[in-house]
């Protein structure tokens, strides 16, 4: 899979129409091993367009927090990733704490703590504390 997804996201300036269906159905057929691919390629040199497109992909497939929040994930990538991810969607904080609300009770506290640890990264991190009052 990261071989095929390497391939398209090289392609991906030069023909973004066609490689960009590729690359989503390559989420669809396997949306795990997308996720853990996306994630190798996040972390490297592409494209910003690229890494956007990758990034808005997981979020809208509601895969990007959980990639974020993964225990096998080093803090520091997902922080890098975060960053990419809060220029696509704005809202990233207000999500990344709405699902530790809902999950509370569920997820284990390391995924909490990651959560607590990205929102903490971002360099606007005093403006979420009102986010944070429900926790």
């Amino acid at each position: 899979m990261l071989t095929e997804l390497k391939k398209l996201a090289g392609d991906f300036l030069t023909q973004p129409l066609t490689r960009g269906r590729e690359i989503r159905d390559l989420l669809e057929g396997s949306p795990v091993e997308f996720c853990s691919a996306a994630v190798e390629l996040l972390g490297g040199e592409d494209s910003e367009r690229v890494q956007r497109y990758l990034v808005s992909l997981l979020g809208s497939n509601n895969l990007l927090i959980p990639c974020l929040t993964a225990p096998s994930m080093p803090l520091k990538k997902a922080e890098s990733i975060a960053t990419i991810a809060r220029r696509v969607d704005p809202q990233l904080p207000a999500k990344l704490v709405g699902f530790a609300l809902e999950r509370t009770d569920t997820e284990p506290s390391e995924c909490l703590e990651r959560i607590l640890g990205l929102l903490k990264s971002m360099p606007d991190a005093a403006a979420f504390r009102p986010l944070l009052t429900p926790l």
